[in-house]
């Protein structure tokens, strides 16, 4: 019987072992879910960032082409102006002359 003690002993520090073995297992298996988990929060917020970006970039590109055409037609009215003034001016000159 002594035999066998010693190998109940054996199988029960075995098993203990393997118990251990699988509480840390466990352990590291919880602890990769939560970082999965971290990660995938920190994707969708990072897929937030890019719409609103997205967003902020053609807002901004719309201010731009509302500038650039105003700016347009400042200088559009500008030169118009400016030939009107000459013509004005050349045509009361024409005119006196007559």
């Amino acid at each position: 019987m002594n035999s066998y003690d010693h190998e109940i002993k054996a199988k029960e520090s075995e098993l203990s072992t393997l118990k251990s073995k699988l509480k840390l297992v466990e352990s590291q298996v919880g602890t990769i879910s939560d970082d999965k988990q971290d990660l995938i929060d920190k994707i969708s917020c990072l897929r937030d960032d890019i719409t609103s970006l997205s967003e902020t970039k053609e807002w901004f590109q719309k201010q731009l082409h509302s500038a650039q055409e105003a700016r347009y037609a400042v200088v559009v009215d500008h030169l118009y102006c400016g030939l009107h003034e000459k013509f004005n001016s050349i045509y009361l000159n024409v005119r006196n002359v007559r």
